[in-house]
């Protein structure tokens, strides 16, 4: 059974756009015109000396050889595979990273256009949400058919850790007093030491260096101390967290790291119950849509499911509900926002307890992101199954229906 979809605003309008497009990308040449950033700073790569910058600061792009007045799609590819168009990567929120993939050449101000003699430039923000690396950044001919790419790398500044002359900062498990904690748990933060009742801006930066906006700002009391805390949700990746405190009238900043790991999901039953993904078996580029089959659960019993991604944060899925044979299939799909690499997919069954973990590699698909319209859902989203589906679950902590926490 096919899930009902939302309506999609302008759908039409894309749909017109995309017949008009696609008549042009059918005869492309693939010729390749000339492709040139320019950074801030250089990285010596595997391939080479690159352009590099850092968080916060501007690059260019300059592309030659198109045709005359002549759209352009640029896409950048992030270093864990994720492909997003330039409108996308300014709204990135460093966690889970779904915005609605509009290509480049179709929404103003983004309407990249060459000059009379087939050039472009224009320049571009590395926002914090972009995580350290090395990026292929593509351009490509909506009418020629023209594709050039080239690499640029994300590095990070050699600044000195905060020392505040009186100031401290620690972040710890809830229960335990840890400086680490699993996903599901809950992680205090304390700070000592910054000026009387002022407010404290707090940031956490992820391992892969990405930055991660804290939604609060803390006060402290009458002799400079805050406490404040989260979630530890299985949303994100696991590794060591970077959480850093400034404050806004003292300027006292503190860095204190936290380390998350992931919880231990074991099947429980051997061979008893059983899921595969079985089309396409195992491996399937970005975009595909996969098949998860299982059997031997409990007649009508509920099934959790989740994937956990390549770097071990989770995504929750809606809970699938078996037939009177203990069987049930979803297809997820998948595209250009997920990341490369090996995924697990888990089932697990909310009567029984029985779990099973299946795994498949999402491999790199198409650098360029030209689909019309574009997909205005979150991705992996579950887009056909044979029984309707409940709320969805949270992942390993929950494997209730509908219970889902929030930063």
């Amino acid at each position: 059974m096919r899930t009902p979809k939302r309506p999609r605003l302008f759908a039409a309008i894309f749909s017109l756009l995309l017949a008009s497009i696609l008549g042009v990308f059918a005869s492309r040449s693939w010729a390749a015109g000339s492709m040139f950033v320019y950074g801030p700073a250089t990285f010596a790569s595997p391939a080479g000396q690159v352009s590099a910058g850092f968080q916060d600061t501007r690059f260019g792009i300059e592309v030659q050889s198109f045709q005359p007045f002549e759209p352009v799609l640029v896409s950048f590819t992030f270093p864990d595979g994720r492909v997003f168009s330039p409108i996308a990567a300014n709204v990135l929120d460093g966690v889970v990273d779904m915005p609605v993939n509009f290509p480049t050449s179709i929404v103003y101000p983004f309407f990249f256009t060459t000059s009379a003699g087939g050039n472009y430039y224009s320049t571009f923000q590395v926002d914090n949400t972009w995580p350290y690396g090395l990026y292929t950044f593509t351009a490509r001919g909506v009418f020629s058919g023209r594709q050039t790419s080239t690499r640029f790398a994300v590095i990070q500044r050699n600044d000195p850790l905060p020392n505040s002359p009186r100031a401290s900062l620690r972040v710890e498990d809830n229960t335990t007093g840890d400086t680490s904690s699993l996903h599901g748990g809950t992680a205090d933060i304390f700070g000592r030491g910054y000026g009387a009742n002022e407010d404290v801006y707090v940031w956490i930066t992820a391992p892969d260096g990405s930055v991660i906006d804290y939604p609060f700002v803390p006060r402290t009391d009458y002799i400079g101390s805050f406490a404040t805390g989260f979630l530890v949700e299985s949303k994100y990746p696991t590794g060591r967290y970077a959480v850093t405190a400034k404050g806004s009238q003292s300027g006292y900043q503190e860095v204190a790291f936290f380390d998350i790991a992931a919880r231990a999901s074991v099947d429980t039953d051997g061979n008893w119950t059983r899921i595969d993904v079985a089309v396409p078996f195992g491996v399937g580029a970005q975009g595909a849509n996969f098949e998860v089959q299982g059997k031997n659960f409990d007649p009508f019993e509920p099934v959790g499911i989740w994937l956990t991604l390549p770097d071990n944060s989770v995504r929750g899925l809606p809970t699938q509900l078996a037939e009177n044979n203990g069987q049930f299939y979803a297809v997820i799909h998948t595209d250009e926002r997920l990341p490369t690499g090996v995924y697990k997919m888990t089932a697990s069954g909310v009567n029984s307890g029985r779990l099973h973990i299946a795994e498949f590699t999402l491999t790199q698909g198409s650098q360029v992101v030209d689909d019309l319209p574009p997909n205005f859902d979150p991705v992996p989203e579950v887009i056909e199954n044979g029984t309707p589906a409940l709320p969805g679950t949270q992942g390993p902590t929950d494997t209730q229906p509908g219970v889902d926490v929030q930063f």
